[in-house]
């Protein structure tokens, strides 16, 4: 038996014996985690603008708080008057077509294990299912292990450039550390 072999028979061992005590603690399912070498899910903040509610997709951005972002913008030629005043003029970035969209998001997306994606509005989980079906018979992108959270209690309200996604999303991360929740 090798020595990784063996410290992971210990670590079950012992946190098979917990169970039985029903005494298990968060330590020991760390200390089982560590010994499997299971990696947490990295938590990704998003958020998207879209061209008035249920319109079409305009924005998406991901924020990881270790740093990564991702960003773009779909083309909206026809936006509704309040997100012509109020978004369009914010876009961070040129509009690139879906396919080169979902193959940013998809190469991005790549980088990590596992993810949980934290929305303050089910509406971005929504527009993030969208992108990530990739073709009319259901085909969806290649992607690493998925899970979602939806956290009414976030709000972008603090945001630097109010409806920018990316600003948005930031937001949010910086808002979810000082709650407590990343």
């Amino acid at each position: 038996m090798t020595k990784n072999e063996k410290l992971l028979f210990e670590a079950l061992e012992q946190l098979l014996s917990s169970v039985e005590n029903k005494t298990v603690t968060v330590g020991d399912c760390n200390q089982a985690r560590n010994a499997l070498n299971i990696k947490s899910p990295t938590k990704l903040f998003i958020d998207c603008e879209f061209n008035g509610f249920n319109g079409s997709l305009i924005s998406l951005a991901l924020v990881d708080p270790a740093g990564p972002e991702f960003y773009q913008v779909l083309p909206c030629d026809n936006p509704v008057p309040w997100v012509r005043d109020n978004v369009m003029p914010i876009l961070f970035n040129p509009a690139i077509e879906i396919d080169g969209f979902r193959k940013a998001l998809a190469a991005w997306l790549r980088r990590y294990d596992s993810v949980v994606i934290i929305a303050d509005h089910p509406a971005d989980i929504k527009y993030f299912a969208d992108v990530i079906i990739s073709d009319d018979r259901g085909g969806w992108l290649s992607l690493p292990p998925i899970a979602f959270e939806i956290r009414p209690e976030l709000s972008n309200s603090n945001s630097v450039v109010p409806h920018n996604a990316l600003e948005d999303a930031r937001a949010n991360a910086i808002q979810a550390k000082t709650l407590r929740l990343s």
